[in-house]
């Protein structure tokens, strides 16, 4: 394992550099696409940043303000990679078109990098959402378990260690990034993932967790697309689980998936007739399925924040359905060997 230290004399390399690169990938150039560009835009201002816009396609009319790297790989990483071999600040931002950053975050972001002990960081994509089905989805993010990639991260949380980061808010420093090579992942899906066991295997880095930092996102409507963001998360998780199981132990995000395989397992006792009274075994298994949705339920439904009582309720039933999709999906990445993203 190697040792990260910190390269000081970045600035004095790169007396014109800016602090900070904010690298977003897009994946359609339409509307809402141009309002999340635009809004990045307004939020930097006169900060010390670029901004670089990792895109699968050419935008020909794009604000002069941007640089365009255009790349047409279905990997996020690869598209990353490409943009990123174009930025000069000494603090590298990926994050996504659908993200929305809060007043003053440049200015924390270089702030937090001050300290050279940092390496790498991000904080938790915060939930925005209009609809009731977009608010539904919201209170899940909030107040799942966690057993899911999509669970998002409490704002009440600590600053601490963490073993990840979000897909959509990952900070590093471009030395420490060209150091462990970049992304590195010609599939899509566990980019962030793959990255953030670069660092910690490679350099010996911690990786940190501060919701100062955290962005803003619109939440996908609840239950077609956010049911099938949940499912792809759980093939990728699966799919890494088989192929690289140091990068994504299997036991982390295997619990879902084992709450899945009880449902079934529930399912088969009262279908296929079996001696010795099957019912005892259904009825162990029930009551633990029972337990672990209460307290999922729990949290969903008394979670903190302001929130109408019927999106509670209609979150809390839907909870079932992402441990049974994110699970389903796991194990169909683990076992399909020749899935793709």
């Amino acid at each position: 394992m190697g040792r990260y230290s910190p390269n000081a004399d970045w600035a004095t390399h790169h007396p014109e550099a800016p602090a900070l690169s904010l690298i977003v990938a897009v994946d359609t150039m339409d509307a809402g696409t141009r309002r999340s560009i635009d809004h990045m835009l307004k939020v930097v201002g006169e900060s010390p940043c670029e901004v670089i816009v990792a895109a699968r396609e050419i935008w020909p009319d794009a604000p002069p303000e941007l640089t365009v790297v255009a790349c047409t790989s279905d990997s996020r990483g690869v598209r990353f990679d490409q943009a990123a071999s174009r930025a000069k600040g000494r603090i590298l931002a990926f994050l996504d078109d659908r993200v929305r950053l809060p007043d003053g975050w440049p200015q924390r972001v270089i702030k937090f990098f001050d300290d050279p002990a940092i390496a790498i960081a991000g904080g938790p994509v915060l939930p925005r959402s209009w609809s009731r089905a977009e608010r539904v989805s919201a209170l899940l993010l909030k107040g799942h378990l966690g057993m899911a990639p999509t669970a998002s991260i409490s704002p009440t949380d600590q600053p601490r260690i963490v073993a990840e980061l979000t897909q959509s808010n990952v900070l590093i420093r471009n030395d420490v990034f060209r150091r462990v090579g970049g992304f590195r992942t010609p599939h899509a899906g566990g980019e962030t993932l793959r990255l953030c066991h670069n660092v910690r295997l490679l350099l010996g880095c911690t990786i940190n967790y501060e919701p100062d930092l955290a962005v803003l996102a619109r939440t996908r409507p609840f239950p077609g697309p956010f049911l099938a963001e949940t499912a792809a998360a759980g093939r990728t998780r699966g799919d890494i689980a088989r192929r690289s199981p140091e990068v994504a132990p299997f036991h982390r995000y295997a619990l879902p998936s084992l709450v899945t395989l009880v449902v079934l397992l529930e399912v088969a006792l009262f279908l296929i007739p079996v001696p010795h009274h099957p019912w005892k075994a259904a009825l162990v298994g029930g009551a633990l399925l029972l337990v672990l949705y209460l307290m999922q339920a729990g949290r969903v439904a008394f979670g903190k924040g302001p929130a109408r009582i019927s999106d509670r309720v209609l979150a809390a039933l839907g909870v079932p359905l992402v441990t049974v999709t994110y699970g389903v999906a796991f194990v169909r990445g683990f076992f399909d060997t020749g899935w793709r993203l």
